[in-house]
């Protein structure tokens, strides 16, 4: 079977279209918000609905990944009732990866660092603004 095409936006991250400039190229946009779980889902489950939302890197789910999370929240919240099912088990790890959540997932992505705050910041704004201030 061949390996799946990267999404763009992962790539992007990852800085390769910086490298290679011509490969670059844009996705179809996913469809819609991301949005609140099914009514379908029970309790549980749209408990493991937000946990899954909340630990994906921002900005990677869109209404056509819904499907995907739902059924990986079903898969969670049965891994909850039964955490010695290793079917299920097998199974959210699949999810795992398509979501970004493991480490292993999130490196693919190489998502930009937060910049560090200069420790000269406060020195710099208080020469800003003694120049700035009438003499």
């Amino acid at each position: 079977m061949a390996r799946p095409r990267t999404p763009s936006k992962h790539l992007k991250l990852r800085g390769a279209f910086a490298i290679n400039p011509s490969r670059s190229r844009e996705d179809p946009p996913g469809r819609g918000p991301f949005g609140m779980p099914p009514a379908e889902l029970d309790e549980l489950e749209q408990k493991a609905w937000f946990k899954i939302e909340s630990e994906v890197p921002e900005g990677l789910l869109t209404g056509s990944d819904r499907i995907l999370v739902e059924m990986a929240a079903c898969l969670l919240a049965e891994f909850w009732r039964n955490r010695k099912n290793l079917k299920v088990i097998r199974e959210f790890r699949q999810y795992i990866g398509h979501l970004g959540l493991s480490g292993a997932a999130r490196a693919k992505l190489d998502m930009p660092a937060k910049p560090k705050e200069n420790p000269f910041s406060a020195f710099t704004k208080k020469a800003e603004a003694a120049a700035k201030a009438p003499h």
